[in-house]
């Protein structure tokens, strides 16, 4: 009986709140704000051991921000909001590194950029890299990742793929 007192309040309160957008005309309704900025958290070091840190990305339109102490690493343009720009590949035992989306003003719509931090004093951002088209597919291996791009016949670009060293921090188109 408590825990459907406690929720009342919390259902009322829920239902009679009204979104600000909705009273806007449509041409000026606020992008969300939610998607438009995101943080990751840096280890360094043995996990819980180490030192940490944060990268804190946010995206203005089309400019994306990469911000990392206090200071920003980097400006990219792209047509994806915070989320869809930047991913980490920490999830596939690649710490501390990540694979960003980007328009490079080339009329290509998708290229990438790898940017990984070496450790709490030093990152890598490469140069742009692919073929126009989205990633099909990634390779994890060590020390190398491997990024496949199929054909994209618009842009009359071939099938390629690039290597990523994580102990060389460069990024080669394999032949």
């Amino acid at each position: 009986m408590k825990s459907i007192i406690a929720l009342f309040p919390f259902a009322t309160l829920l239902f009679s709140c009204k979104t600000e957008s909705a009273k806007l005309p449509p041409n000026k309704v606020p992008g969300n704000n939610f998607l438009s900025s995101q943080y990751f958290i840096l280890e360094y070091g043995e996990k819980n051991q180490g030192k940490k840190d944060s990268l804190f990305i946010n995206c203005i339109g089309q400019d994306a921000f990469l911000i990392w102490k206090k200071d920003t690493i980097a400006k990219e343009w792209s047509y994806e909001n915070s989320t869809g720009f930047i991913s980490s590949l920490g999830p596939l035992s690649c710490k501390n590194t990540f694979l960003m989306q980007v328009y490079e003003g080339d009329g290509c719509p998708s290229q990438y950029k790898i940017l990984a931090f070496k450790d709490s004093a030093n990152y890598f951002l490469s140069p742009a890299f692919g073929n126009c088209e989205t990633v099909s597919s990634i390779k994890i291996g060590w020390p190398e990742i491997t990024f496949e791009f199929s054909e994209f016949k618009e842009a009359e670009r071939k099938h390629v793929i690039y290597v990523y060293d994580q102990k060389l921090f460069t990024v080669i188109e394999k032949k």
